[in-house]
């Protein structure tokens, strides 16, 4: 069952942009894998009041796994924690 959280967080990427870390709760999450990375726009809505948001699913060196989003102006969000997709 994911665990809601909706949190500003700090993501660190590398000199090649790739997803290295974020912070939360003053604890770092190293990144070890990027399972999902996506683009989501709202067309519903008119052209200047769209929401822009850039969605990550990932998987930190502890085995756990989050959902991030970013909306256009840089604030990256953890959304929720999600179960391991790889259990049956």
């Amino acid at each position: 069952m994911a665990r809601f959280i909706s949190e500003e967080v700090i993501v660190q990427q590398d000199s090649e942009g790739s997803f290295v870390a974020f912070q939360w709760r003053n604890q770092i999450y190293r990144i070890i894998e990027v399972l999902s990375d996506y683009r989501r726009v709202d067309f519903k809505s008119r052209w200047w009041l769209r929401r822009h948001q850039r969605r990550l699913v990932i998987r930190t060196d502890e085995g756990r796994f989050f959902e991030l989003y970013a909306e256009r102006r840089g604030l990256w969000i953890l959304y929720r924690e999600l179960d391991d997709p790889f259990q049956g």
